[in-house]
């Protein structure tokens, strides 16, 4: 049987005088020493000018994290498994005012047969797990696709949230907002949309304090 190797290409080009490649890497998810992707979402610059990898592993289905530094060396690596053979993936990070990571996305469960919205927050040195928190009803089905941390050092939270039969099939989803505490508690969510499927995949927040969801509606 033919052997697939999953990987994360990563080129920097510097834009100088003449247009080079800084460096040119390649991640292999054969390679733990390095991390297990198969599946790349997001990469954003740190404040200490290395770069933050997030997706996931595709074989393996869990969360895969990767920090590198300014000539693609790694730093350190997270691989999350909040629960066995169900899908765990992140769609995006941020660096919080403290310097550590707050990581969203989604993890399946397979014994309620749906998907928590998920955050995670990491050490900035260490990758280490700080604090985990899956958010969402029992009888729905929810994901996270990306987050800003709030003036008063919580979170805002954005995706989408699926309804569910008695067969536990998802029907239509809704845009989903949860507002959370400095450590990922919830305080309050809403939902938005109409009789078909609505989704905000982007949130930004306001100079009056408000939060601009971007998405799209099939409603």
């Amino acid at each position: 049987m033919k052997n697939v190797i999953h990987v994360i290409f990563l080129i920097f080009i510097y834009f100088g005088t003449n247009a080079q490649h800084k460096f040119n890497k390649t991640y292999q998810s054969d390679n733990p020493s390095i991390s297990n992707f198969s599946i790349t979402n997001f990469v954003a610059q740190t404040k200490d000018s290395s770069f933050l990898i997030g997706g996931m592993n595709y074989n393996q289905l869990k969360m895969s994290v990767l920090k590198i530094n300014s000539i693609g060396d790694s730093i350190w690596s997270f691989v999350g498994d909040l629960g066995l053979n169900a899908g765990k993936n992140l769609e995006n990070a941020i660096e919080c005012d403290d310097g550590n990571f707050v990581l969203c996305g989604n993890s399946g469960d397979l014994i309620l047969l749906k998907s928590h919205a998920v955050l995670i927050k990491l050490s900035k040195n260490t990758g280490d797990t700080i604090w985990v928190r899956k958010i969402g009803l029992p009888n729905k089905s929810e994901r996270f696709y990306d987050l800003k941390q709030t003036s008063d050092k919580g979170y805002i939270a954005v995706g989408l949230r699926y309804n569910i039969d008695g067969s536990g099939n998802s029907t239509f989803n809704d845009i989903y907002l949860v507002k959370t505490d400095s450590m990922g508690i919830p305080e309050w969510e809403r939902t938005y949309g109409g009789s078909n499927y609505d989704f905000a995949n982007a949130i930004e927040i306001a100079d009056d304090g408000g939060f601009m969801l971007f998405g799209t509606t099939y409603s």
